[in-house]
């Protein structure tokens, strides 16, 4: 695995395809596992980029919270008010990562079989550890 080459073609709706692709020269050297595990982690993570997943429900009241009533105020309020803001821009930013982090984990969840594997077989567990490590 000196060099991987990674292709891949898009079709709409129209059956017109497009394709995108990208070569990248490795430092390590190549094995089975190790090809293997590359393919599953990208394998993983393009079914989560392409996958269904939940629709962020906190972000509008989020958004509310930086709406500031425009009222006119004194020239003396003008700090306490650009503090304010940043606070609340600071804590929007993350209640919305977090639910962002939350719907990736959800999606990646998804990925895991239904049943675990056995501990006999250290592929299987080894795989299971990765994708639990990502979500």
């Amino acid at each position: 695995m000196a060099r991987v080459e990674l292709i891949i073609k898009f079709t709409d709706g129209l059956r017109s395809t497009r394709s995108e692709s990208l070569d990248i020269e490795t430092s390590y050297p190549g094995d089975l596992a190790g090809e293997h595990r590359v393919a599953h982690i990208l394998f993983a993570e393009l079914k989560v980029t392409v996958g269904k997943q939940a629709v962020a429900k906190h972000n509008a009241v989020a958004r509310r919270w930086l709406d500031f009533p425009g009222k006119p105020t004194g020239f003396d309020k003008y700090f306490d008010i650009q503090n304010s803001q940043a606070l609340w821009l600071e804590l929007a930013n993350l209640i919305m990562g977090a639910e962002g982090d939350l719907i990736l984990a959800v999606a990646f969840k998804a990925l895991e079989p239904a049943q675990e594997p056995s501990f006999d077989d250290n592929a299987a567990t080894r795989i299971m550890r990765r994708v639990r490590r990502r979500a």
